[in-house]
């Protein structure tokens, strides 16, 4: 868990930390916030819902697909308040 996010009610989490994007002067740079978490989030849905059959079958596969984080030394706190874990695309495209 970044220290700006939420916790809580979550279903998955998607990293908010070091991700490569556009930057002034035609550079890229590693930004962090929760912001940066939404493409991922926006993509991983999109991804699943092209594999799933509805959207309820989609968030299913998303969550069942996620990787528990809760084990992670630094979210022994947060136990159980980081929903099924963090997004994992190429667990979620593997055939079940």
């Amino acid at each position: 868990k970044s220290s700006f996010s939420q916790y809580g009610a979550l279903s998955v989490l998607a990293p908010g930390e070091g991700m490569a994007a556009p930057a002034p002067q035609n550079r890229i740079a590693a930004w962090i916030g929760t912001s940066m978490a939404t493409h991922v989030a926006a993509g991983a849905a999109a991804l699943a819902l092209s594999l799933s059959v509805g959207p309820e079958a989609a968030v299913a596969r998303l969550k069942a697909s996620a990787g528990n984080v809760d084990a992670l030394s630094g979210n022994v706190l947060y136990q159980g308040k980081l929903g099924a874990g963090q997004l994992d695309l190429a667990a979620l495209t593997q055939r079940p």
